[in-house]
């Protein structure tokens, strides 16, 4: 076993035998690279491996020390002292002197334990005990071996400097036996900077800083009120100028005052009351609250739709426009549940985009959420926003001013733009300019070279930007609180939802538009061809149609000719809202159906569509006719008619009438119908013939091609 970097490691045949894997099954493994098999290559010999003991799995970690117990028998107990144990073990074995050997032998200068001791606080006495002083004899020995050539002689028979250095930090770390006084040393890192240290400063970097000049017992109450005074300014002075304007202070003051250094000043200013005491004059308001306010741990949703987050921000992907780089600005709906993308809008932050990217969560989802979190921006939080809000969400958290840190979206943006724009884009922007890792900056002039790879118009980019909101939604894992890796779609369809379904008639109210005259609500007339109006250079026409998809000739006979204000959804102009003068909600109205006037253009179901307009069309003239009748038999029964009422068709229900029959081989002539022998007079032939000339000038009245004959009508389809 060998402790490299604060880390110990086994060798192969060590492994082989505490877990009883093949050679050549640990060679693989490393080879692969498994989490539970991670190694270096021995730094005193290349062409062997050791095995990394931390990354082994938990059962072969118990194998391991189980192993070392038998082997150099010692109870089972605390991890880290089995293996300490067994290093020494292996030290020994390998003919290594101890750490503590080298230790005992290292010589304590006389010169140092005087120079502790005549080290004097504030109040003149030594701080340390004759044993603290001795230990701090001993630690000035230890680090004078280590930066000197003898320490580097001996560390080749411990396979190199870094695997000698970790065998002392492992000694000296607490708690040690003995313990050395102020060289209490965590890990190779620290250990290198005291050797360090006291090459360049000798026994002083061995001092406390708490110790003579740097004790701030030695400020008087007078002082550290003024240190208080000047630090609390708002021009943020530094410790130093702070102790210069405190010296001059006292120069001209007279107080009592012994010398302190910068450190002294520093080490009082952070004391944490004093400082948050002070911040509360040298920041804002918003720093203070960053640097102090107790923040609240809270668990994520447990149900999609529960929470919906929302925020503006610009998305890091590049496109050029010919002359610079552009990037585009995007409104966005999440769900805090699974952190999947709902619904999106891109451009600048404003009541319009915000209202489009909550549409288009609420059309995706099919739900309205019970909790929307959303900033204080002025387009989000006014007093229109605010009542359409209360429409459909029960619970509306802006978050406090300032506070980024409380709202989810934020840290959505940064895995978003690290996780998919930077994997997956060429055009990635970078985080900004204050990323603190260069890894997260752009490449400025890579895309300065290849900027034909880069998109080249704005709705490319937005083509991009919606293809990586789909990677994020469908490919990307992402853990929220202690579940499992999971992409945001697969989570959305895993657990289920408590949020109230969008209806038609809330998604009317919520997102459907009046058609406008200027100001004012404008009014259309229901005439014969239903509904029309032009939008964006496109005229539209609407009828009501019932439930077998036929003109409504309820809605035709109660409403011929009235006026209706209109509301249309821009996403889908396929249906209209008709609303009364006083803005009631009277009925839907459907995109006009259009009958195909040419044969070789009917479609399954133009026959069928035509002769139930036909149907709709003679029911509207019977029910007209029916209403006349009986006005006339009211009439009559009152005294006021002087003739008989007649039947509804306006004739004699015995008279004989022309019928229509179907043939297989239909004449189309006109005159076919002046072959009917019957009473009928001159007036009614000739009707009878105007009427068949019109069906076959006009067939998209019937639906196909007719014959006249004696019976009644075939539609030839």
């Amino acid at each position: 076993m060998k402790y490299i970097s604060e880390a110990y490691y086994l060798s192969l045949s060590e492994i082989t035998s505490a877990t009883g894997y093949q050679k050549e099954a640990v060679i693989a493994n490393l080879a692969l690279g498994r989490k539970t098999w991670q190694g270096i290559k021995d730094p005193a010999d290349g062409r062997a491996r050791l095995v990394d003991y931390a990354t082994l799995s938990g059962a072969n970690k118990a194998r391991v020390l189980e192993w070392i117990g038998r082997t150099i028998g010692v109870d089972a107990g605390d991890e880290h002292t089995v293996l300490a144990a067994y290093l020494a073990h292996c030290n020994v074995r390998d003919g290594l002197v101890s750490i503590g050997d080298l230790l005992s032998s290292l010589e304590v200068r006389s010169s140092d334990k005087a120079y502790f001791r005549g080290i004097a606080n504030h109040t003149g006495a030594c701080p340390y005990t004759d044993a603290q002083v001795g230990s701090l004899a001993l630690a000035a020995a230890t680090l004078r071996y280590l930066g000197g050539s003898a320490a580097r002689e001996a560390a080749v028979a411990w396979g190199g400097w870094e695997a000698f250095l970790s065998a002392w930090a492992l000694y000296l770390k607490p708690p040690s036996e003995p313990p050395i006084y102020g060289l209490a040393i965590g890990s190779t890192r620290v250990l290198r900077r005291r050797i360090a240290d006291y090459a360049a400063q000798g026994n002083v970097a061995l001092v406390s800083n708490k110790i003579g000049n740097q004790n701030t017992a030695k400020l008087t109450d007078q002082v550290k009120l003024y240190l208080r005074l000047l630090y609390r300014r708002h021009n943020r002075l530094a410790f130093t100028d702070i102790l210069r304007l405190l010296e001059a202070k006292v120069a001209q003051m007279g107080w009592a005052y012994k010398p302190i250094t910068a450190d002294t000043v520093a080490n009082y200013l952070n004391q944490p009351d004093v400082r948050m005491a002070c911040a509360t004059e040298r920041y804002d308001k918003r720093e203070w609250e960053r640097l102090f306010h107790v923040t609240v741990k809270r668990s994520a949703p447990t149900h999609p739709h529960d929470m919906w987050v929302m925020d503006g921000t610009p998305i890091e992907l590049y496109w050029w426009d010919g002359k610079k780089f552009r990037r585009e600005s995007v409104f966005l709906v999440i769900d805090a549940c699974t952190w999947a993308v709902l619904g999106w809008c891109f451009g600048t932050e404003s009541k319009e985009t915000i209202l489009l990217a909550l549409r288009h969560a609420y059309r995706r989802s099919g739900v309205m959420p019970l909790q929307l979190q959303l900033d204080h921006s002025s387009g989000a939080w006014n007093a229109a926003m605010i009542a359409w809000y209360k429409q459909t969400i029960q619970y509306v958290t802006p978050a406090q001013v300032g506070n980024a840190k409380a709202k989810v979206v934020e840290s959505w943006f940064s895995h978003f733009h690290l996780r998919v724009l930077k994997v997956h884009f060429d055009g990635f922007a970078g985080m900004n300019v204050t990323a603190k890792s260069p890894d997260n900056r752009s490449h400025y002039e890579w895309l300065k070279a290849n900027r034909s790879k880069l998109p080249q118009s704005r709705e490319a980019c937005i083509a991009q930007i919606e293809q990586a909101f789909g990677i994020w939604n469908q490919q990307h894992k992402v853990a929220i609180g202690k579940t499992a890796p999971q992409t945001p779609h697969s989570r959305l369809q895993a657990v289920p939802h408590r949020a109230r379904l969008l209806c038609l008639e809330e998604e009317m109210s919520l997102f459907w538009l009046w058609r406008m005259d200027r100001d004012e609500k404008k009014q259309y007339t229901y005439g014969q061809s239903g509904i029309r109006f032009d939008l964006h250079q496109t005229r539209y026409e609407y009828r009501v149609y019932n439930a077998d998809g036929q003109t409504d000739i309820d809605f035709w006979t109660n409403h011929a000719g009235g006026k209706f204000k209109v509301k249309y959804d821009p996403d889908d102009m396929s249906m209209i809202a008709l609303y009364d003068k006083d803005e009631r909600f009277v009925t839907l109205a459907q995109t006009t159906i259009e009958a195909p006037m040419a044969i070789a253009d009917y479609v399954a179901g133009s026959g069928r569509f035509v002769q139930g307009e036909i149907s709709q069309r003679r029911a509207i003239l019977e029910r007209a006719q029916a209403a006349i009748h009986a006005d006339n038999e009211a009439l009559y029964a009152a005294g006021l008619g002087n003739e008989v009422p007649t039947t509804p068709s306006g004739g004699n229900r015995n008279k004989r009438t022309a019928k229509i029959h179907p043939t297989s081989d239909p004449d189309t002539s006109p005159d076919a119908a002046v072959r009917y022998k019957t009473a009928f007079t001159l007036r009614e032939v000739k009707d009878e013939l105007n009427e068949a000339e019109d069906d076959l000038k006009q067939p998209e009245r019937r639906g196909g091609l007719y014959r006249v004959e004696e019976g009644s009508l075939e539609v030839v389809e």
